[in-house]
Formats: C-alpha cells, sequence, structure tokens
C-alpha cells in the first residue's frame, strides 16, 4: 500500500497523479449516483437546465445563460439519459477541482498539493451538492477559472492574462449576475 501511495504521490509532480485521481473521482461518484438514483427520477433542477438548454438562447427570466449552454453543448455529445447528467454533474466538480489544482500549485508542490486537492474532495459541496448540475453548479468551474486568472494577471502583469481573468468573470456573470461581485473583488 505504501508503494502505490509513493508511486501516486510521484505522479503528482511527474504530471499524471492528479488528472488519474479526478478521472476515478468522475469515474466513481458517476457509478454511486447512477445506482443511488436507478429508481428515482432526475432532481428537477437537471431537468430545468436541460429544457434551458434546449435552445441556445441568451438566458431567461429566471436564470442567466451559461448553464443552459453548458447543458446544450453536453447533450450534443452525449445522449439525453440520467448517467449522461451524472457524468456533466461530476465532470463539473472534477473541473473545479483541477482549477483550484492549477491556483494551489503555484503556491504548495509535492504532498501539500495533493492533500489540498484530498481534503477538498471531502467537502459536500464537491460530492453532494454538485450532483445536480444547475444554475449554482455551474459556477463550481467557473469561479475558480475567474480567480486562477485574475492570480495570474496580478503576478504577471501580462495583458493576456487580465484579457482571460476579464473573459473568465463575464462567464461567471453569465452564470449568476451576483458573480459580479467576485469581477468586483478583482
Amino acid at each position: 500500500m505504501a508503494s502505490f501511495l509513493d508511486t501516486w504521490l510521484d505522479g503528482v509532480e511527474e504530471g499524471w497523479g492528479i488528472p488519474a485521481l479526478l478521472a476515478l473521482f468522475v469515474l466513481l461518484w458517476t457509478a454511486f449516483l447512477g445506482i443511488a438514483y436507478l429508481n428515482a427520477d432526475l432532481h428537477p433542477d437537471v431537468i430545468e437546465a436541460w429544457v434551458i438548454g434546449r435552445t441556445l438562447d441568451w438566458g431567461g427570466a429566471k436564470h442567466p445563460p451559461l448553464m443552459g449552454w453548458v447543458t446544450h453543448v453536453w447533450t450534443v455529445v452525449f445522449p439525453v439519459r440520467d448517467w449522461s447528467f451524472h457524468l456533466l454533474a461530476m465532470t463539473n466538480a472534477a473541473v473545479a477541482l483541477w482549477v483550484i489544482d492549477l491556483t494551489t500549485r503555484r503556491f504548495a508542490k509535492g504532498d501539500k498539493r495533493a492533500i489540498v486537492l484530498l481534503l477538498l474532495m471531502l467537502l459536500p459541496i464537491y460530492q453532494f451538492q454538485a450532483q445536480r448540475f444547475n444554475a449554482n453548479s455551474v459556477l463550481f468551474a467557473v469561479w475558480p477559472l475567474a480567480i486562477y486568472c485574475f492570480l495570474r494577471s496580478f503576478e504577471t502583469r501580462q495583458v493576456g492574462w487580465a484579457v482571460a481573468a476579464g473573459l473568465a468573470g463575464a462567464l461567471a456573470i453569465l452564470g449568476k449576475y451576483y458573480s459580479a461581485f467576485l469581477v468586483f473583488g478583482f
């Protein structure tokens, strides 16, 4: 067991450890959700995301457009099935964790970086709240991306990162309008 852990921790620095962990995370949680909801319908929030995503509108009376756009693109690639929406939700959570890892690797290396990710995986927000792709969970990956781009912009003072931070902030606002407060914090 210790050699597996050592190999994986070495893989974190070599570049394959975190993607392998996140792929396992998506696989296990998608399987869990598929089994847990075998005899249940999809949550109304997920159905709402699918309904809104049937067309590429600029939003509606209830939600900004990002949730619908992501769902639309997802259902173009994957079939409209329960497992597909579970996979979407957990992929969204894994992308969020990956972007957080991009930020973490700027400040921590090796075991510390892996521990940050493992501790975040224990939080209910990345499993139980992330199990339904909806107007709130669409921000799980977008907010960390905006923060990462802002930090890179602040560190490097490069125009490219500033533009990326602005675009990520705009994308966050297209997810939820209250994301403007995130952008104001920049």
